[in-house]
């Protein structure tokens, strides 16, 4: 018990890989690895504010991280404190970030009985508090699924496998890509609120697609905002990156499980590179990589006309996943995108985000622990 507690951070990194570094240590500890037959690999750090900048130099991607600062976190009772790695890059001060910022907005519309944007700001505050957790909840299943196959010394690499902790991967995925879409929307209102309601404050929009169809598909050409959104819910788009989101979300929602998108997923053994030619093992969940065409397939009927049918595509799905998306790194990106969105969006809320201060006006009563 007393080594848990001072572990201070603990980097989640992609692959299933963790990254630990403990309390008034110079010491990071990276788990799990068996490839060079070590049960951990460790690198030194400086300074407390060296930590990212080695695994950056090591090649490693990161996540998020945990951050423990009681018994109580180690202990599981409650939940250390997460950020995303979008979060960590973007936030120079408490203010910065926009968890918190679209918080205290909210709280503040609310004391100044501003109902509207108390409502709009606190829905948004709340998906984008679950979309960090939902990440987190997939990097977690990741490194679960990958520290068993190490423990039993099952790892191969190249192999596609599934065990009985795959399912929580893939639910993972759908949960993270509900709530993503589900902020998304409450973006859209918002803007529809207080970026654009000169123009079009009586179109009812309350989703992303609404939005495009009534406002960006008018203003597009004249306004900078509008013409980046126009052009990221471009399905036809490179840089379509919230038409592609929607697509994976509608998908899972509307038509298959991840599971069992075209054929039968599994996931990948992999090798991820240290910055010193070293190797860890990693693992990765391939992405179809045409979520819209096999909902439109989908929607037809039934998938594939013969069973023989089947089996040549399972056979074309495993060369694909080569070069596939991994699952986790899309949604780590996704997340980072909606992020920056939400950042974005700040400056046009009419109340600005500040610390709320509390003072003994604000006391209902106080009570004496016996």
């Amino acid at each position: 018990m007393d080594n848990l507690i001072n572990v201070a951070r603990e980097a989640h990194l992609l692959g299933g890989l963790r990254a630990i570094n403990k309390s008034g240590s110079r010491v990071a500890v990276i788990v799990p690895n068996i490839i060079s037959n070590k049960k951990h690999e460790r690198f030194n750090i400086s300074s407390y504010h060296d930590f990212i900048a080695k695994l950056r130099e090591l090649k490693l991607e990161l996540i998020g991280i945990d951050f423990y600062t009681s018994s109580q976190e180690i202990l599981g009772i409650y939940p250390p404190e997460w950020y995303s790695f979008s979060r960590i890059m973007s936030t120079s001060e408490p203010l910065n970030d926009p968890v918190r910022a679209w918080n205290n907005i909210s709280f503040y519309a609310y004391r100044q009985q501003n109902y509207c944007l108390a409502d709009i700001t606190g829905r948004i505050s709340f998906e984008l508090n679950a979309c960090e957790l939902r990440l987190r909840d997939l990097s977690e299943s990741y490194y679960k699924e990958l520290l068993g196959l190490c423990n039993q010394n099952t790892f191969e690499v190249g192999k596609r496998f599934k065990t009985l902790n795959s399912f929580n991967i893939y639910l993972a995925v759908h949960s993270f890509l509900v709530e993503s879409c589900s902020l998304r929307d409450y973006l859209a209102e918002f803007m529809r609120l207080y970026v654009f309601h000169q123009k079009y404050g009586n179109e009812q929009v309350s989703t992303m697609g609404a939005l495009r169809k009534k406002i960006l598909k008018k203003e597009h050409e004249y306004d900078v905002l509008a013409k980046n959104l126009y052009e990221a819910t471009d399905p036809d788009s490179e840089d379509g990156w919230l038409a592609k989101l929607g697509e994976y979300r509608d998908l899972v929602v509307h038509s298959v499980p991840l599971e069992q998108a075209s054929t039968r997923s599994f996931l990948v053994q992999k090798l991820s590179h240290l910055g010193d030619d070293k190797c860890l093992p990693s693992i990765a969940l391939p992405l179809p990589a045409n979520p819209g065409n096999i909902s439109a397939k989908r929607s037809k009927g039934i998938y594939f006309s013969s069973f023989d049918e089947w089996l040549a595509a399972v056979q074309k799905d495993a060369e694909e996943s080569k070069l596939a998306t991994d699952a986790l790194e899309y949604c780590c990106l996704a997340n980072a995108n909606l992020t920056q969105l939400a950042t974005d969006l700040v400056k046009y809320s009419p109340i600005k985000p500040k610390t709320p201060v509390f003072t003994e006006e604000d006391i209902i009563e106080m009570r004496t622990l016996e």
